[in-house]
């Protein structure tokens, strides 16, 4: 097999099972894989045909597309290293040349076309990921957190692949009603998983994988049925329960006009407006609609001694003025375990001439004895 392309030290941690289409491929096939490579060949077939994406409307697409390239352009340094998780066509990357793109996949029909987008591409599951430990800058990862299978893990494997004080940029759907996911006559046997909000994002993240949070926000409200309005009103049986009892029970007069309007009645003028008043709509929609998916931006970490490393280098590089960790441990030193609540560089700078004072007191301790032993 020739591995001119992928025999590159610096980049995987191990060589690739095989090599297909130039794409170095470092996972075998499972059921996993299957569905998932049949989602994307129903996906790219749609698209060769119609030019349209059959999952989703190609202004939605857009428009979550710049919303996280947005999030990268404002915590990442140009000429960073950048990995895609999940990189599909590789549209997410493909106009951010000032960065060094990397993405990874396991389905070929999508990286043949997220190559010729000028993207250095791999095949494997996330729970495979054959990167060198701290090899980017910054991992994004939009849309796949909610199909994994052990969220944990994979987690912890895109980690490994972040350097200290890089950038985790995630994207995920915000509040999705499952319950479509469990129907029987559904195409593929693997979609979507789990469900997110801000907090179990951040919980996440923040408490289990000690990352330093940037920011998060919903992004683009998207019309889909009644679990999608910020708006919850009665159904309208209960809604004419509850109007009859206000008759003979004054405690229900505060709540009487809320009772007039039922849930179906709602959402039946909200599709009215989207339909036939285009701007009012626009125009109101974040006030009424929950976004569809979420973006959150964190840092991992540095220890206390990959910090002190970083400082005399001079290259930490910890967004949002230096910031690093605030409540995460640090790494054993000799037989005491030191833990530093770092809020600012300037802190790490000062902790840092401190250690390396006490090290040249030492040193020159040393060197007094030895000069004392030879003479």
């Amino acid at each position: 097999m020739n591995t001119s392309v992928i025999d590159n030290a610096d980049i995987y941690a191990r060589k690739p099972e095989s090599l297909q289409n130039g794409i170095p491929v470092f996972s075998r096939k499972d059921a996993y894989v299957e569905n998932y490579e049949k989602i994307a060949s129903d996906h790219v077939s749609q698209i060769s045909e119609t030019q349209e994406n059959p999952f989703m409307e190609e202004e939605l697409w857009v428009s979550l597309e710049a919303s996280t390239r947005d999030y990268i352009q404002r915590h990442v340094t140009k000429g960073s290293r950048i990995l895609d998780v999940g990189v599909g066509l590789g549209r997410l990357l493909e106009p951010l040349t000032e960065y060094k793109r990397y993405g990874v996949d396991i389905s070929l029909d999508y990286l043949a076309i997220a190559k010729r987008r000028g993207i250095e591409v791999a095949l494997a599951k996330i729970e495979d990921l054959p990167y060198q430990a701290g090899f980017f800058d910054a991992i994004v990862v939009c849309d796949v957190l909610e199909h994994v299978f052990d969220l944990n893990y994979c987690c912890e494997k895109i980690l490994s692949c972040l350097r200290p004080g890089g950038v985790l940029i995630v994207r995920v759907p915000f509040k999705e009603d499952l319950g479509v996911y469990l129907k029987d006559d559904l195409p593929y046997e693997f979609i979507h998983l789990r469900n997110f909000d801000e907090a179990s994002l951040r919980l996440h993240f923040q408490k289990i994988f000690g990352l330093h949070f940037l920011e998060a926000a919903p992004t683009t409200p998207y019309l889909q049925g009644t679990p999608r309005l910020k708006l919850r009103l009665l159904p309208e049986e209960t809604r004419d329960k509850l109007a009859q009892m206000a008759a003979d029970r004054p405690e229900l007069m505060p709540v009487a006009s809320a009772l007039q309007v039922s849930e179906s009645t709602f959402q039946a003028w909200i599709y009215d407006l989207k339909d036939n008043s285009k701007a009012l709509f626009n125009d109101i929609s974040e006030d009424l609609i929950l976004g569809i998916e979420l973006n959150a931006a964190f840092v991992k970490p540095y220890s206390e001694l990959e910090s002190r490393r970083a400082l005399r280098a001079g290259n930490i590089e910890a967004p949002l003025n230096q910031q690093v960790s605030q409540d995460h441990p640090f790494t054993e030193l000799g037989s005491d375990f030191l833990k530093f609540r770092h809020s600012t560089n300037e802190q790490l700078i000062k902790v840092n001439k401190e250690l390396v004072a006490v090290e040249q007191l030492i040193e020159s301790k040393f060197n007094h004895a030895d000069a004392v032993i030879e003479n």
